[in-house]
């Protein structure tokens, strides 16, 4: 990738107007690390193809990575209209919807990332491009997951079912989902019976052959929900074990752009744990690598004030409301905890509190 990039990049320089050079530029720049190398290709796309839905939502695999959520909301609010103008087949349009609800989120915008979901709902699989067979499960069922763990609504999460298809499309995210939610209301029963449904699934996409070995790629996703497991049974310590491979692969080579980052999954757990220090520093490592995510913004903040730094939380929380500027629906909960805990570091700092 990094090869490729040294190439496109002069000659995006030479050719500013070609849509190819741009397009696999942002590809090649794609990973944590170099996102970076795509801004001016991501920033420079969208004016070369004005009228085209992907060349307009392609922009915003970099924003996304590099945590612009602004540009990202726009690149994505573009691509959407563009596609709806053009009577493009739905999934260009969906495509661009997923992209907004996660930004979205990320700005404590749910009230606009639940208009989305239920925008979806409306949009029926017949406009969908059959070439894209199982696309339009995973999205729908993809909103809905989504958005209840980025919002922590761990009730919903747990009594999400995939959307209806004829196989198992969907079906992961929805027990990914479930996982989670075992995890954080100590839900032992939920915990043990969504891993027994996980190996279910991998063993008939598997057709019978042996579960992948912990560890492993292949094992991603049963180690993130065997991890969830162990923390309902209180063991931590072994959920970590799980989940620093996958960390360790993200690290290197990205998460998918809508993924929950399993670092800061870690980092979460390290929290719920009161081990807060190892809990900052996993949060600081995800922010590196997935910068001003709402979630480990506010994680980071609040493990900061546990240690006592208050003004490093100080600024976690000043960040986060700078982001979420005119937020709604259940983010504003914890921007008001963000805020009070600002006030608090303030005056114990003998600092000036500033107001929003």
């Amino acid at each position: 990738m990094k090869h490729a990039v040294r190439i496109l990049q002069p000659l995006l320089s030479e050719y500013p107007d070609h849509p190819g050079i741009a397009h696999y530029l942002i590809h090649a720049s794609d990973a944590p690390g170099m996102a970076q190398e795509g801004l001016e290709a991501a920033r420079r796309y969208a004016q070369i193809a004005p009228a085209a839905p992907h060349a307009l939502h392609m922009p915003s695999h970099i924003f996304t990575r590099l945590g612009l959520w602004q540009e990202d909301i726009q690149s994505n609010l573009a691509s959407k209209a563009a596609a709806e103008r053009a009577h493009a087949g739905a999934e260009n349009r969906l495509h661009a919807m997923e992209f907004l609800e996660y930004a979205y989120v990320q700005i404590g915008h749910d009230d606009e990332a639940r208009a989305i979901i239920a925008e979806a709902r409306k949009i029926p699989e017949s406009e969908v491009d059959p070439r894209y067979g199982n696309y339009y499960p995973i999205v729908q069922t993809r909103f809905r997951t989504l958005y209840a763990i980025e919002t922590h609504d761990w009730t919903g999460a747990a009594r999400i079912e995939p959307t209806a298809s004829r196989g198992d499309d969907g079906r992961w995210l929805a027990l990914l989902a479930h996982a989670v939610a075992a995890g954080h209301l100590k839900d032992r029963n939920l915990a043990k019976t969504t891993l027994r449904q996980a190996e279910d699934l991998v063993a008939r996409r598997n057709e019978g052959k042996p579960l992948p070995r912990s560890g492993t790629p292949e094992a991603g996703f049963l180690d993130e929900i065997s991890a969830w497991k162990y923390f309902a049974d209180g063991d931590v310590q072994n959920a970590i074990r799980l989940l620093r491979p996958i960390a360790g692969r993200e690290s290197r080579i990205g998460k998918g752009e809508l993924d929950l980052p399993v670092r800061e999954v870690i980092a979460e757990m390290l929290l719920l744990s009161g081990e807060s220090t190892e809990a900052l520093e996993q949060y600081q490592d995800s922010l590196k690598t997935d910068p001003n995510r709402f979630n480990a913004l506010l994680g980071a903040g609040k493990a900061a004030a546990q240690l006592g730094r208050l003004d490093l939380a100080r600024g976690y929380f000043q960040q986060l409301l700078t982001n979420c500027m005119g937020a709604t629906g259940p983010a504003m909960g914890e921007l008001q905890h963000a805020r009070s805990l600002i006030a608090s570091a303030g005056s114990l700092m003998g600092q000036p509190i500033g107001s929003r």
